[in-house]
């Protein structure tokens, strides 16, 4: 049996840590990019207040109500409203890195959302954000390329 060289173990070890963590992080922001990006369609929008409305934060859970980015009525603006929203959050995205110990916060303000969410309008069933999340874990059930290190992002 060949002797085992300990320093060279230790570097194997470190290497694969590393890469680990990064490819934890590329799963994460991957994750949370789909989850925003099914939000920004299935939300519901009047005045594009509760699409405006979904943040992502690496320094805690939003917790400031934003106006819509372009008010205005019976989801006239809504697709302008996604857009800036997505903007806004992929600005932030890339930024998060698990080996800075950080938690990214996905989080809609507005008051309503959880009635929205309950099925209180007509143009989203109930639940849509719990099938944002399922479309979300589609990227962590998918995560056998982490292991080999493959993983890549997706800046979409």
């Amino acid at each position: 049996m060949a002797g085992i060289d300990i320093g060279d173990l230790q570097v194997r070890i470190e290497a694969h840590a590393d890469a680990l963590m990064k490819n934890l992080s590329v799963l994460t922001r991957n994750t949370t990019r789909a989850i925003i990006n099914r939000l920004a369609v299935a939300t519901p929008a009047d005045t594009g207040e509760a699409v405006s409305n979904w943040q992502v934060s690496l320094s805690g859970a939003p917790t400031t109500r934003l106006p819509p980015y372009f008010p205005g009525t019976k989801g006239s603006t809504k697709q302008a409203n996604a857009r800036a929203m997505l903007q806004n959050a992929r600005a932030v995205i890339p930024g998060f890195y698990v080996a800075r110990g950080q938690i990214i916060y996905l989080k809609n303000t507005a008051p309503y959302i959880d009635r929205l969410n309950a099925g209180s309008s007509t143009q989203a069933p109930k639940g849509f954000i719990e099938s944002a999340i399922l479309a979300g874990s589609a990227y962590v059930k998918s995560a056998a390329p982490i292991i080999t290190g493959s993983y890549t992002d997706d800046v979409s």
